[in-house]
């Protein structure tokens, strides 16, 4: 099924195999790959903790670095192991997915996927590689990236089954305007594309809603720290570094949540406009209402673990989430930085005692 099938061969799939992640290619080398990368995730995770002495430093700067590492560690092992059970789902999706009729794609979306990620990740290496001194910070950093990948890997995954689900929802609205394609036809032809899609948020689902959870915790953490760094809030010798880091680590986040947002509102939308087309249609002609009863309520949708719907709407709602964070997390820095100062102040105008006891 692999070497004929049009989707298993894309990038996504076969690249993903290298890193334990892939749906489709989890042989023994694949499991075993994703195995030890996760064993060298945890052990550098652990080993960066002790040595940054993260568990006894209270300052804010260390905690949230100690949680985004922990959570983006355990992120990447749960959607790995999870991943894993669902090869049969996911070769189930594929070969409906092929004995549907699909339209062309213009601009390949499996190239763009990986190039967005591969770009995001060697740029954030570059920066890492130019700006990051201490060899205990680079060890802090490759604890993030290689999690890191495994997740925008599974996420390209989930994107790219959307995206072919589409072009054969697109040219199923062209059929649809034929008349000589019969209504039976064409209510078959959607209910298998909903089943399809069903199935593809059924495996994704749980992924989408962990990934979905790390994204916008990095984006919060990441923004804040850009913010500060834009504001002169840290030292002139690490404030570069936060800028650029953090700038970019918020770009791909909130790029990654957007791209998946509007992957799904894409296809919902337009399974919506074909609902509508073809409801026009069956209400002309008096044998088309058991069909009309038989798909009416089959609305193709996607959620992350039914949390979160992926339309606009629920997207817009993150994003002020977010920035309320930002306003939240922007006062408290700034309060501590008031302190610092008041205590600095005081320091230094407080007389020094020359007694001689």
């Amino acid at each position: 099924m692999h070497a004929k099938s049009s989707i298993a061969v894309l990038w996504t799939f076969k690249i993903s195999k290298y890193f334990g992640v892939s749906g489709l290619y989890n042989s023994k080398q694949s499991i075993i790959a994703g195995t030890v990368l996760q064993i060298i995730t945890v052990i550098s995770t652990i080993s960066w903790v002790i040595w940054s002495n993260s568990v006894k430093q209270t300052s804010m700067n260390t905690i949230t670095f100690s949680v985004t590492h922990i959570v983006t560690t355990y992120s990447a092992g749960a959607i790995t192991y999870y991943g894993w059970g669902l090869t049969p789902k996911i070769e189930q999706v594929v070969i409906i997915l092929d004995r549907l009729r699909s339209e062309p794609e213009k601009r390949s979306s499996d190239v763009i996927l990986q190039s967005i990620t591969w770009a995001a990740f060697f740029s954030l290496i570059v920066l890492d590689v130019v700006f990051v001194d201490s060899y205990l910070d680079h060890f802090e950093n490759f604890v993030y990236y290689l999690p890191l990948v495994q997740i925008l890997m599974v996420s390209n995954q989930f994107m790219t089954l959307v995206k072919q689900a589409e072009l054969r929802l697109h040219a199923l609205m062209k059929t649809s305007h034929r008349l000589k394609v019969s209504n039976a036809e064409l209510v078959k032809n959607y209910i298998t594309l909903y089943t399809v899609c069903k199935l593809i948020n059924d495996c994704y689902s749980y992924q989408n809603f962990i990934i979905l959870i790390q994204h916008m915790l990095g984006t919060t953490f990441g923004l804040s720290y850009f913010s500060q760094a834009a504001l002169k809030m840290f030292p002139a010798t690490i404030a570069r570094k936060k800028l650029l880091l953090n700038s970019m680590s918020t770009v791909v986040f909130m790029g990654f949540i957007f791209l998946k947002f509007k992957f799904c509102q894409s296809i919902q939308l337009k399974a919506k406009e074909f609902k509508e087309t073809l409801l026009d249609r069956l209400s002309s002609r008096a044998e088309g209402w058991s069909s009309h009863l038989e798909f009416n309520h089959k609305d193709i949708k996607f959620s992350a673990f039914n949390v979160y719907p992926f339309d606009y709407e629920t997207l817009s709602s993150i994003v002020n989430m977010l920035m309320t964070y930002q306003i939240v997390l922007l006062q408290f820095a700034l309060g501590r930085q008031r302190t610092r100062e008041v205590q600095k102040r005081n320091n230094l105008t407080s007389p020094v005692r020359t007694d001689v006891f």
